[in-house]
């Protein structure tokens, strides 16, 4: 199959030499479907480059043709470079991705991604029971807010949506009802990410649904977290339990009975959750 494969590729190729021989004779002339092969370009993208006058068109024998020397010649030009290196659409107001890049992420779905336990910038992560990487919150960070703009956090925990901001250049308002979670949120920025970062963002330790109604409509470009799992911390499977209390880590999030994940009634949870 693969030989087949290899085979019929082979075939392809000698019938477009042979085709341009016909047309062209023995000369350095290639067909637009050649040129756009060699520069890797879509039909699209390669018109609009021979209308800018950045590829020579030729009529050789009644036929367009282009001078390969031109075509290969052309991979050095800085408009070739942008277009391999991705170009940033002026009308994208969501984010800084370029097409190149922007196509990837839209998939509904991706791998999660972490430091590894061992890894010295997991450490302060790790001292919470639900965390999670700051590498997947960069990602949505990145698809739907452009740099500088404000993104919020109401259930903060030890920071990993202020760190995925502090890495991406965008400022973090991150709301953390525990002051222990809340002083490691500011101790994990300025070990893991340089000293000072906490100060370029809002880290707040206090009761979201205190805080939230006080903000105007439109103070946020983009809100994300990950909220409390109602009371399935103090439900978990008795081994990832025995594993934390031996590595003496939490494992719920705290004894305060304003902490969501503390509300033993799930309706009652919702309704504060929704609010």
């Amino acid at each position: 199959m693969i030989n087949g494969i290899f085979n019929r590729h082979l075939i392809d190729i000698h019938s477009m030499e042979y085709s341009q021989t016909k047309l062209f004779g023995e000369n350095q002339y290639i067909t637009g479907t050649h040129a756009m092969s060699i520069l890797g370009l879509s039909r699209h993208t390669f018109e609009k480059m021979v209308q800018e006058g950045l590829i020579a068109r030729s009529d050789i024998n009644g036929h367009i043709a282009y001078d390969k020397g031109v075509v290969e010649a052309f991979k050095q030009h800085p408009e070739y470079i942008r277009i391999q290196n991705g170009v940033l659409d002026e009308r994208n107001q969501l984010n800084d991705l370029t097409g190149k890049d922007w196509l990837p992420e839209t998939k509904s779905y991706f791998y999660q991604k972490g430091l590894g336990a061992n890894h010295p910038d997991a450490q302060i992560e790790k001292q919470h029971p639900a965390p999670f990487s700051f590498q997947d919150i960069e990602r949505l960070i990145l698809f739907f807010t452009k740099k500088g703009m404000n993104v919020l956090d109401p259930f903060g925990g030890v920071g990993s949506t202020a760190k995925a901001c502090a890495v991406s250049g965008r400022h973090c308002t991150s709301i953390e009802l525990s002051p222990k979670y809340h002083n490691l949120s500011i101790e994990r920025l300025e070990k893991e990410v340089g000293r000072g970062t906490s100060t370029h963002h809002n880290l707040i330790n206090g009761d979201s649904c205190q805080l939230l109604p006080t903000y105007k409509a439109g103070t946020f470009d983009f809100i994300v977290t990950s909220p409390p799992y109602w009371g399935i911390l103090h439900k978990q499977d008795q081994k990832v339990v025995k594993n934390r209390v031996a590595n003496n880590l939490d494992t719920h999030y705290s004894d305060d009975d304003k902490d969501l994940g503390n509300i033993s009634d799930y309706e009652k949870f919702l309704d504060i959750l929704i609010e």
